[in-house]
């Protein structure tokens, strides 16, 4: 199939999660820093830019808050002198959604969740 092994002796994970945990923090610190909504974000990272529908928030949360914040802090500490270490380090409104137990579809509630009596999605942190 013309698919090869890219070994990563020197760094932890899998390299598809490593750089989709790198490109999912990036996206939020992004969006803190220029004051974006979770809603604008995920307008800007879905199908207009060729990717899912599910675009990084509804990623979130059919991964899991939990799962993700477990490979990042796996990342983080066994990359002690990779460069870009400090990306691994999870944004507080994260640190306090998994604290309330907001991981997404497994507790149904997340970053979104089914609406009041529509059932349409509705952003749950701001």
């Amino acid at each position: 199939m013309g698919k090869g092994i890219v070994y990563a002796k020197d760094t932890p994970n899998f390299v598809a999660n490593r750089i989709g945990i790198y490109s999912m923090l990036s996206v939020v610190r992004a969006m803190m820093d220029l004051g974006l909504t979770i809603e604008a974000v995920d307008e800007l990272t879905g199908p207009v830019r060729g990717n899912p529908k599910s675009a990084s928030f509804r990623t979130v949360d059919l991964v899991g808050l939990d799962t993700i914040v477990h490979v990042a802090n796996n990342v983080y500490e066994g990359a002690v002198n990779d460069e870009k270490r400090d990306m691994f380090q999870m944004p507080d409104f994260i640190k306090q959604m998994t604290e309330k137990k907001l991981l997404g579809e497994k507790t149904k509630a997340g970053v979104l969740q089914a609406g009041p009596g529509n059932g349409k999605k509705v952003t749950l942190v701001h």
